[in-house]
């Protein structure tokens, strides 16, 4: 169970965000356990949900290395900076030790 209801809302418009971008339901539900798990280990405070949002929808189509979009369309879609997005990123990465093709997230396989 989510411990704050503004992780529920960003999880809901991560799911909403790939669905417009014609990720699958597979693939929604990775990305809303990589939300979930660092919520679980960092417990972020939340100030704007749509940072966040923006922020797992990044990092996630980083790790399926299909369709990435970049940091400033996604700045531009959900009304925020693009150093903000950034920033959380990082710190996503370094919380969660994420790699591309990330086993625990992603639907894909690496390519040798």
């Amino acid at each position: 169970s989510w411990l704050e209801s503004d992780y529920v809302a960003v999880a809901c418009s991560v799911q909403d965000g790939l669905q417009a971008l014609g990720y699958s339901s597979r693939q929604q539900r990775g990305a809303v356990k990589l939300w979930f798990d660092f919520c679980s280990k960092v417990q972020p405070s939340i100030r704007k949900t749509a940072v966040w949002a923006a922020t797992v929808i990044y990092a996630f189509t980083r790790l399926e290395k299909e369709k990435i979009i970049n940091q400033q369309e996604l700045a531009g879609r959900y009304g925020v900076a693009s150093s903000t997005i950034s920033s959380r990123f990082r710190l996503l990465c370094r919380s969660l030790k994420l790699v591309a093709y990330d086993g625990r997230y992603s639907t894909k396989k690496p390519k040798n």
